[in-house]
């Protein structure tokens, strides 16, 4: 991610690890745009009523510098642990 949280360089496993098309990550996303995709597959363990309140949490964490990890489960089951670093061009990584 750019310093303003757009998709700089999504490389072809992170696409095919959340079935992202192309199209989508040309359009240069942000990573409110990312979590959004992942909204209805199962992804994130967050009630829809909360879904918004959670993504604004999110970024406004991220762009303090604040990024704690969290779990993925994934509707595969499979369990990812995302941890961002900030960059030092202000990007997140």
């Amino acid at each position: 991610m750019g310093p303003d949280l757009r998709a700089r360089v999504v490389n072809r496993a992170f696409r095919q690890m959340w079935r992202i098309p192309d199209a989508f990550i040309a359009a240069g996303p942000t990573m409110a745009d990312l979590m959004n995709y992942n909204r209805h597959t199962g992804l994130y363990n967050v009630p829809e009523t909360e879904f918004d309140d959670f993504i604004t949490r999110r970024m406004e964490a991220i762009q303090a510098g604040d990024i704690a990890p969290i779990e993925m489960h994934r509707a595969d089951g499979k369990i990812l642990r995302y941890a961002g670093v900030v960059l030092p061009d202000g990007g997140v990584c």
